[in-house]
């Protein structure tokens, strides 16, 4: 097992809002009501990966031999 820090989403507003026609445009950190609802759906998205931070570690391999010597032996051996 794995065990690291909680996880944890988090969000810098940059940018525009705009109309769907690409118009009446402003900065995303002032739009009325949208920080709001980013930092609430923060804490949503927050609250539902928390439980991992813990990951299963598996390992595995595979091996496989030409035994060319054996065969050799066992010719002169007849």
């Amino acid at each position: 097992m794995a065990f690291i820090h909680t996880p944890k989403a988090e969000f810098n507003l940059a940018g525009q809002i705009c109309n769907g026609d690409g118009t009446g445009c402003q900065p995303a950190a002032t739009f009325p009501g949208f920080a709001n609802a980013l930092a609430a759906q923060l804490v949503t998205w927050n609250k539902d990966v928390s439980p991992y931070h813990i990951f299963p570690i598996v390992e595995g391999g595979v091996a496989y031999t030409f035994d060319m010597r054996g065969k050799k032996l066992a010719r002169e051996r007849r």
